[in-house]
């Protein structure tokens, strides 16, 4: 009898282990995608103007290429070029070194969805990229001083559910395909969970009596 107990209790304490759901109490917040890219923008932008050479222009005039992916980073090349250069013009004739800045491409994918334990959360690894495109000339004579591409990757694991969410974000710039769910995890997953929670209510009575 103290045998048939202890591995029942075996049972249940794995059954336990495999069907409990991941801590996530000392886990950060699913970041957005959007925050993702805007880093990665940033990042990007600086090293290319440090490249040019742009802190050793007294004023430059800012301009965008065209696209809705360009707009959707406007304010953060902005900011970029403000940090590194005593007057910033966006619009007018007032400087005589001219920026174009322009985002080339972006893109987000998942991967497999996976999990950590049996029945687990459904996790996937979410890989963002940014290309971004400067230019500089000046404009007296056209002459282009500077001329570069900088692509920026990123890459972190997240909750399957939490992925629609954070890419909704950025859906103005790139747009993922989340991991679908697979026929095991539609029916035959809760099915195992509520056939493995009767059993093992029935041993624990059964045991008792």
């Amino acid at each position: 009898m103290r045998r048939r107990t202890l591995f029942i209790a075996a049972i249940m304490a794995a059954a336990w282990y495999a069907f409990t759901p991941d801590a996530q109490a000392d886990e950060p917040g699913t970041r957005p995608t959007k925050d993702m890219f805007n880093e990665m923008c940033r990042s990007a932008a600086d090293s290319l103007l440090r490249q040019c050479g742009l802190a050793h222009a007294s004023s430059v005039q800012i301009r965008f290429a065209g696209g809705e992916r360009t707009q959707f980073f406007r304010s953060v090349l902005l900011d970029a070029v403000a940090a590194q250069s005593a007057a910033v013009y966006v619009e007018g004739a007032h400087a005589d070194t001219i920026i174009t800045l322009g985002i080339e491409d972006a893109q987000v994918a998942y991967g497999t969805a996976f999990r950590e334990r049996w029945f687990g959360e459904r996790k996937t690894e979410r890989t963002a990229a940014l290309a971004v495109r400067l230019e500089m000339q000046l404009r007296s004579t056209g002459k282009i001083l500077f001329a570069g591409t900088l692509r920026h990757a990123a890459a972190d694991t997240i909750a399957v559910e939490e992925a629609a969410r954070a890419g909704a974000t950025s859906r103005g710039v790139a747009v993922g395909n989340v991991p679908a769910s697979s026929l095991w995890e539609k029916i035959l997953e809760p099915a195992i969970l509520t056939v493995s929670s009767g059993i093992a209510i029935y041993l624990f009575f059964t045991v008792r009596s």
